[in-house]
């Protein structure tokens, strides 16, 4: 059940902020381990797509619901795209992960863990599906 709604929420905002359903897919995979209740040890970073909360206007609540952190992580995906210098072979996901100057500051994005990590679970879900 759980699968279903993530899958059907990462369609509709994959659409809605122009962003590969399966990578938002696969970035909930590395971040919570499609655990929508996950909440960092520092408490800062909340929800299936663990939005770090001071950058959005959103409330613990609402980040704990599903289609809600899946929506948040789309816009933020969106973002990145937008202005991360990584644009090619979906590298901006570095920023998703260490925020856009962060991010910006990798020189080989191929190379950062995060990125493979997140790459790997977006094959499956290509493969599998």
């Amino acid at each position: 059940m759980l699968n279903t709604i993530i899958s059907m929420c990462a369609i509709q905002y994959g659409l809605h902020y122009g962003i590969e359903p399966n990578l938002i897919k696969a970035i909930a995979k590395v971040e919570s381990h499609n655990r929508p209740y996950a909440i960092s040890p520092d408490g800062h970073d909340i929800g299936l797509m663990q939005v770090r909360k001071t950058y959005v206007d959103e409330t613990v609540e609402q980040l704990l619901d599903t289609c809600t952190s899946i929506k948040v992580g789309a816009r933020i995906l969106k973002f990145n795209k937008k202005n991360c210098k990584h644009k090619k072979d979906y590298t901006f996901i570095v920023c998703y992960n260490v925020g856009v100057t962060g991010g910006n500051k990798i020189t080989k994005p191929k190379k950062f863990i995060y990125y493979k990590k997140v790459m790997k679970y977006m094959r499956k879900e290509v493969v599998y599906r």
